[in-house]
């Protein structure tokens, strides 16, 4: 995992567009330095590159 990486806790729920685990609609977590975005819950895939 990224050295960058955030957490905002337990899920709730799931992105209708990505799939990635949701809190309150947005990424539970993700790499703060990934290049790519989900529009809709903005999460930060860790695509390893840091």
């Amino acid at each position: 995992m990224c050295s960058e990486s955030y957490d905002l806790g337990e899920p709730n729920g799931e992105c209708p567009e990505c799939g990635e685990p949701t809190v309150d609609g947005k990424a539970a977590s993700g790499c703060e330095c990934s290049p790519e975005t989900c529009p809709t819950c903005h999460a930060t895939p860790c695509d390893e590159s840091c």
